[in-house]
């Protein structure tokens, strides 16, 4: 077991690769840090953010993290860290978010009693497709359930 003592905020979300021994974290402190497992290091942060970081997910190639902050949707690299792109979500309370099939990302927000799913096609984004080739919304859909 190791601790990573050299986040200085509250854990939020935390998000393993898919097929390299990678962890991201996203704290209180509005930052995304990237962690080797094999040597317990920390690799890279992000720039801290406007809003919190809800949910972080590596894409399912393991070529991206995408980050769900308050109002938005980012796409990280590392080595050296670096926003692919970002695109407005107005998902407000951000619950959860996970990459579907078809390269959608799927997520889920709340207020009071209201659920809202959202639905990104990830291909309308850098590094996953070109923006230009994008619909006019951005691949963004809502779904709200009352």
């Amino acid at each position: 077991m190791h601790e990573f003592t050299q986040q200085t905020g509250a854990i939020n979300a935390l998000a393993i690769h898919p097929t390299e021994f990678l962890m991201a974290s996203a704290s209180s402190d509005k930052t995304i840090r990237l962690w080797d497992l094999e040597r317990f290091e920390q690799i890279s942060t992000t720039p801290a953010e406007i809003g919190q970081v809800r949910r972080i997910a590596f894409s399912d190639d393991g070529q991206a993290l995408l980050s769900g902050v308050e109002e938005s949707l980012r796409v990280w690299g590392w080595e050296p860290v670096r926003c692919f792109d970002q695109t407005e979500v107005r998902w407000n309370r951000l619950a959860d978010m996970t990459i579907g099939p078809d390269q959608q990302l799927l997520a889920g927000s709340m207020n009071d009693a209201m659920v809202t799913m959202w639905s990104v096609d990830l291909n309308s984004v850098r590094p996953f497709g070109s923006p230009k080739a994008a619909p006019v919304n951005g691949g963004v859909r809502r779904f709200s359930v009352p």
